[in-house]
């Protein structure tokens, strides 16, 4: 008589590929196949494939896109702003962005060459002169400024295939390579992603590097140890060159540092005076990255010694030249942390978020000022259905299966882009550019792997999924040397360390000798 050995007795360490003779066992064709693809190297070297091929698609869609579109409107700015910082070390010229991929971007112009009129650069309180600069950019070099611009383009592409990269390794510590997969395949052929990556603005770089952050920050939390203390808190940095989007990342850090904290089981570790300290080492090398993209200029003026146009920053008592609410008092002797170029940037930018110039447009409306469901409806009609109904699905499993992934893990990964799109849609004092929550999008992208995790497949009443068994000799010694060879595998989730392992769902018939 056989007996059914259980899944648990079969170690994880054995494989079928080492356990089944596929030569001397008496198993059809088929099963052989099946047991070969059964190998996790051979699904490994399958998984690894797929990727490169996702991403080298993802890489020719921008190049091509990048041959084919004329410059947007933001692009010639952008460019002569990223000259400008390579040729004169100035970073006045579209400061409402940071400077990192306009850096890139320059790099291959100004190795091919470029004629340039700067006599319209203008400085002073709210000073934009970059749209000037831009289309003086175009009238100097003619026709030859669009393959100027297909070469920025191409430099800037390695931001958006490391996005793709942070969506699959994330996606596969969550939820297994299934879904890391899926998650990479939706950034890779998203169309708010292309059309994004294939420009030298900020946005798509500034979603890839709040993913990055993100992941690097969750796997601390996993395991808070220096050298991924160090990795979080450089990605941070990185983020924050990019674009300002992700500012809210060094408030809401350490709130989700405490939820973390405060939900672990059985209790919390005793290292916690270890962890604020590597948090706060996070947040200063975030901080240090951030000032070392602009060369320190300016850092740790006086707050007292700008010139503010906002009224945040400036106080009602602003004019032409500008004002500063902390002029006369102990805080304008506070030294700001930050590059001065950058922090005169943000308040140009919140000077926009108060009295914006421009209509807002909706459905066949305009509007002075904006709407702060602008965002929900753009996401209706800009997103692709197929993403907009893995999103009900994710979001479906989670609320009625919530116990094949933690909520732990999910609260790091979806907190950021929530946060970061309630703040935008707040911003009603205008409403344009969908591009503003495409960082929220490009961390949904890995929450929306979450219906091909492995543990979502039908099961029979047994509680295994069901399959044809096929029976192999097995020996009565210390080892099972015969394993029914099946077809489906499921990848779980990783350890508490967030070491992502693939396991095989085996059975054997134990034959009685």
């Amino acid at each position: 008589m056989g007996s059914l050995l259980a899944e648990d007795q079969i170690p994880d360490a054995v494989i079928c590929r080492d356990a089944v003779d596929l030569e001397s066992a008496s198993l059809p064709v088929g099963c052989r196949v099946v047991a070969i693809f059964s190998s996790p190297r051979v699904r490994q070297l399958a998984v690894q494939t797929a990727v490169v091929t996702l991403l080298s698609v993802h890489a020719g869609l921008l190049a091509y896109a990048a041959t084919r579109h004329s410059p947007t409107l933001n692009e010639p700015g952008h460019l002569v702003a990223g000259l400008a910082m390579w040729e004169f070390s100035r970073f006045e010229v579209y400061r409402v962005n940071p400077p990192l991929t306009r850096l890139v971007a320059a790099l291959p112009v100004l190795a091919a060459g470029y004629e340039m009129d700067w006599s319209r650069f203008y400085a002073g309180p709210g000073a934009r002169p970059e749209f000037l600069l831009g289309a003086d950019f175009i009238k100097a070099n003619g026709v030859r400024s669009l393959r100027l611009f297909t070469i920025a383009r191409w430099a800037c592409i390695p931001f958006s295939l490391v996005g793709g990269v942070f969506c699959f390794l994330w996606g596969r510590e969550l939820y297994g390579a299934a879904a890391g997969l899926a998650s990479l395949a939706l950034w890779c052929l998203d169309p708010n992603v292309l059309a994004h990556a294939e420009l030298i603005t900020p946005d798509a770089a500034v979603t890839a590097f709040g993913i990055g952050a993100s992941y690097a920050f969750w796997r601390w939390l996993k395991a808070p140890i220096w050298g991924r203390a160090a990795v979080a808190g450089l990605l941070l940095g990185l983020a924050q060159l990019s674009k300002m989007s992700w500012l809210l990342l060094f408030g809401l850090w350490p709130l989700l540092w405490l939820i973390w904290r405060a939900t672990e089981r059985p209790h919390p570790s005793r290292n916690t005076r270890r962890q604020i300290g590597q948090l706060a080492a996070i947040l200063l090398l975030g901080l240090y990255v951030l000032n070392l993209g602009y060369l320190f200029d300016g850092t740790f003026t006086p707050l007292k010694d700008f010139a503010f146009v906002s009224k945040a920053l400036a106080g009602e008592d602003r004019d032409g030249h500008g004002g500063n609410r902390f002029a006369g008092t102990w805080l304008g002797e506070v030294p700001a942390p930050l590059p001065r170029q950058y922090l005169l940037g943000f308040d140009a930018q919140k000077r926009d978020f108060e009295d914006f110039a421009q209509l807002s447009y909706l459905r066949g409306k305009w509007k002075d000022g904006g709407w702060w469901y602008y965002y929900l409806y753009g996401c209706l009609v800009k997103v692709p259905h197929g993403t907009q109904a893995l999103l009900l699905l994710a979001a479906g499993l989670t609320l009625l299966r919530p116990g094949n992934t933690s909520w732990r893990d999910e609260i790091i990964l979806l907190a950021p882009p929530v946060a970061l799109f309630a703040l935008v849609s707040s911003q009603t004092e205008f409403s344009h550019h969908f591009r503003y929550v495409l960082p929220s999008l490009g961390l949904l992208l890995i929450f929306l792997g979450k219906p091909f995790l492995g543990s979502y497949y039908p099961r029979s009443a047994e509680g295994a999924i069901p399959r044809r068994q096929v029976g192999t000799e097995v020996q009565e010694h210390d080892k099972v040397q015969r394993l029914l060879v099946h077809g489906l595998f499921r990848c779980q989730d990783g350890d508490e360390q967030g070491v992502y392992e693939r396991r095989l769902r085996r059975t054997a018939v134990h034959r009685a000798g």
